[in-house]
């Protein structure tokens, strides 16, 4: 009774994050504080801290709240999902945006594909030259013609040059298998982000965030809104026809 509940809640972040180092809701992988690396405090823009205080009946309310000072309330971490994920509707792009998007990403691969074919060819043929090559060279030491020192020197720099060449043939085939469903893929991402992330798993919700706001997110706790951030490129770019 000789303080509020807000103060108490505080205290009770402050020194639980402080003597249960060893505790579960400090382990990297918490469920329950899957936004703690992305959040940034509205007030002085450091990284907002997670640790689940004692209630009152004793139990344990996973919260979120700062450490450097700031007069700002903790907030259930529960709270601070739900308005992740309106933002996150916030931000989808509309659909109109989406099929011009769409458009523009087919165009693109289109024209890039035509490029790709020609260098795939073009190193087919440098591995038939070198399986041709190689043949000879062996045909030339069984008549003679190359000693087995030559012979061995040559076949070691073809098959060099075979290996470079196949590792890059792979590496444009599997560009080459980009296809139009992939792009269908990447739009209904972009255009259900909220629900993508809530139904992803841990690590995918982590590198999904890291994604969109690569240098966090601040959030205002005393009145629950998101400040303006610096947003991955693909989404600042949607909004622009």
């Amino acid at each position: 009774g000789l303080i509020t509940p807000k103060t108490f809640e505080l205290n009770q972040a402050l020194l639980y994050g402080q003597l249960s180092r060893k505790d579960e809701v400090h382990k990297k992988k918490n469920e329950n504080y899957v936004l703690r690396a992305t959040l940034r405090c509205f007030g002085c823009n450091k990284p907002l801290y997670a640790s689940a205080p004692r209630t009152g009946n004793g139990g344990h309310s996973p919260r979120y709240h700062c450490r450097t000072g700031c007069k700002s309330p903790t907030i259930k971490a529960a709270m601070v999902h739900e308005d992740f994920v309106e933002m996150l509707k916030d931000i989808r792009p509309s659909e109109k945006v989406l099929k011009l998007y769409k458009r523009i990403l087919v165009q693109e691969a289109n024209r890039a594909l035509g490029a790709l074919n020609g260098r795939i060819s073009s190193l087919r043929r440098e591995l038939d030259d070198i399986a041709h090559r190689r043949v000879n060279g062996i045909e030339m030491f069984a008549d003679g013609q190359l000693t087995i020192e030559e012979k061995g020197s040559l076949i070691d720099a073809l098959d060099k040059k075979k290996l470079e060449a196949t590792l890059k043939l792979n590496q444009l085939e599997q560009q080459q298998n980009i296809r139009e469903s992939d792009i269908e893929s990447a739009i209904n991402f972009m255009g259900h982000i909220d629900k993508q992330w809530q139904f992803s798993n841990f690590d995918n919700r982590q590198r999904f965030q890291n994604m969109i706001f690569p240098h966090g997110i601040t959030y205002d706790l005393e009145n629950r809104k998101f400040g303006t951030s610096e947003m991955s490129i693909l989404y600042r770019s949607v909004a622009m026809k």
